[in-house]
């Protein structure tokens, strides 16, 4: 009996492994971004030397306060419209 508990011991910490914290969080938080404001047109200088013109057009934020339980999470919903002045502007949401 002892040596079954010592072997589930063993092999339950063995399991446990530690990963190395993912950069990519902190990659994208340092890299350029643009504030956008709500009904605001804002330009976007691409990598490509060429622009295009954002609008924040809708923002939604139904998620649950901190320090609060609730019986869903909630959700954002952010709607972006995007044009070049060339094309017709595309809505994202």
């Amino acid at each position: 009996m002892n040596n079954l508990s010592f072997l589930v011991l063993a092999t339950s910490l063995l399991a446990c492994t530690t990963t190395r914290p993912s950069t990519t969080a902190t990659q994208r938080l340092t890299a350029p971004t643009t504030e956008l404001l709500y009904k605001q047109q804002t330009t976007i200088a691409l990598a490509s030397g060429r622009t295009v013109q954002a609008t924040l057009a809708e923002l939604s934020d139904s998620r649950c306060p901190a320090d609060v339980q609730c019986i869903t999470a909630g959700y954002v919903t952010v709607g972006i419209t995007l044009t070049d002045g060339q094309a017709e502007p595309q809505y994202l949401r």
